[in-house]
Formats: C-alpha cells, structure tokens, sequence
C-alpha cells in the first residue's frame, strides 16, 4: 500500500510504502485506521500503543460538545445577557486559552429555556480541558487544547459540537 502525504497543495507528496496491516491492524479493537505519514509518526503511534492504560481504565472521561448550533438557533444570543452562560466554540479556542467573548462570527452566549435545557446543554462552573475536533492543517499544532477556568467565569458553561471536553 502507498500512503503520500503532502503539507500543502503546492508541496510534493512524498510516499511511503507501507503493509495493510500498519494501517489496519489485525485485532485492533478499535478499529482505528493509522495513516503515518513518515517513521517519526511510526515511532510515536508504537510509544502510544503500548501504554498500559486507557482513559477509562484511569476513570477520564470525554464528551463533544452538547450544542448544535444550527438545532438551538433559538437559544443562542450575540452576546452575553442575564440569563445566558458563555457558548464556547472552536474559534474561542486559541494558544491554550479560551478567550471569551472574542470577536468571530458566531454567538457568545447561550440561554436554556428550561431547567430541562440546562441538564442538557450545560456543563456546571469548574475546569474543563477543551479540545478542537477539528484543525487547520495550518495550525502549528493539530492538537488544539484550552482549560476553561471556572476563576475566571463562575457560571454555567455550554460547549459548541466541534469541541471535545474533558469535565473536572
């Protein structure tokens, strides 16, 4: 199997044979796919294949965000008003911080308008690691994380889809 990988559309690819089984491995239970573009990425996904643990196994646990923000048009507000929390999106998520309200073109606040909508879409005050879904092949890093510091904002907090949380 040939993998090409290229950082950009004006780069060369460069390819790298590879066996089926480096991509797809035989009794993976996962099922993950591992698309290596070079030795250096081999070296890394053998390191983290053989940690012993699991997120689970250390009691971590991991959520997306609860809002869809094309689902709750209702709930969202431009900006924050009595009675809103903080909406975070990926756009707020920026060099291991969360900045809000920043300017981007998307709402800053969302308003539940139910305790049913609260238990559904909040996320209580407190620290939670967030992290991108999804990164620009232009970021410096394509893991893109943030802590939500519950010092700095003592409400609620709702999470935007594109965002995976890990709740204190």
């Amino acid at each position: 199997m040939i993998l090409s990988v290229s950082h950009g559309y004006t780069d060369k690819p460069v390819e790298r044979v590879v066996s089926y089984s480096e991509v797809v491995r035989p009794g993976d239970r996962q099922r993950f796919i591992r698309i290596l573009a070079d030795d250096g990425d081999a070296v890394i996904a053998e390191t983290m294949g053989a940690l012993p643990t699991t997120l689970p196994d250390l009691s971590v646990q991991v959520s997306t965000g609860k809002v869809v923000d094309f689902r709750a048009r209702d709930n969202l507000r431009k900006l924050p008003e009595p009675g809103s929390v903080p909406l975070i999106y990926p756009g707020n998520v920026r060099s291991g911080v969360i900045e809000w309200p920043r300017e981007i073109r998307k709402d800053q606040a969302f308003a539940a308008r139910s305790e049913a909508e609260q238990k559904k879409f909040l996320l209580p005050a407190g620290f939670h690691v967030v992290v991108k879904r999804f990164s620009a092949k232009e970021e410096r890093r394509r893991v893109v994380a943030a802590v939500w510091d519950s010092c700095r904002n003592t409400s609620a907090v709702a999470f935007e889809n594109h965002l995976n949380i890990f709740p204190q």
